[in-house]
């Protein structure tokens, strides 16, 4: 018997959490982050989507909201999505397309097109600021092309934009930053922990 979407079982947000941890991809601690501001937890959904089988789960839990709405192509907003992207095209039997930083203004892979009138969801691993999904709708009016929904495995956005199409996540994780100079785990004497 073959698999399909409608066999995968919800997963509740503890199972999800489980995952996540257990691979690495959420890492708590006392952080410092490229940026200069602090954290208690970093958050890297590769460390679960390079596994078949749990980038599976986790991907149904975006597939899900999407699977009567006729998408023809998943596009991974960053590098980091590639993995997300394949595994939802391949849910949704759509196309997997994937941008690369060029500057401010993201562009297509060479190879890759977007055609008029197709139907297109945006993911993200982790999704931390509506402006990683701007470029991509820019690509997508170019082409005359529309956008369905904007899916990602950890919604890591503190403040959020009301778009008027679906924007879902396996779950939703905004651990608090800090400026350096303010920072409650530096103030606590917790060491300050290197990212690999």
């Amino acid at each position: 018997m073959n698999w399909t979407p409608y066999d995968e079982p919800l997963m509740t947000g503890d199972e999800i959490l489980e995952i996540l941890r257990s691979t690495g991809a959420i890492v708590e601690g006392h952080f410092e982050l490229p940026d200069g501001l602090h954290t208690a937890a970093v958050l890297r959904t590769v460390k679960a989507t390079q596994f078949a089988p749990f980038n599976r789960k986790l991907c149904f839990e975006i597939v899900r909201h999407f699977l009567e709405l006729d998408i023809h192509v998943v596009i991974a907003a960053g590098a980091g999505a590639v993995p997300v992207a394949v595994e939802v095209g391949r849910q949704l039997e759509a196309r997997a397309i994937f941008v690369d930083s060029c500057g401010d203004m993201p562009a297509l892979h060479p190879g890759f097109e977007l055609h008029e009138g197709e139907r297109a969801i945006v993911v993200q691993g982790v999704l931390r600021h509506d402006t990683e999904i701007d470029g991509v709708e820019a690509l997508l009016r170019k082409a005359n092309a529309r956008l369905i929904g904007i899916g990602s495995i950890i919604d890591a956005r503190q403040a959020r934009r009301r778009y008027t199409v679906k924007d879902v996540a396996a779950i939703q994780l905004s651990p608090p930053v800090h400026p350096a100079n303010d920072c409650p785990l530096c103030a606590a004497g917790m060491e300050l922990m290197l990212m690999d």
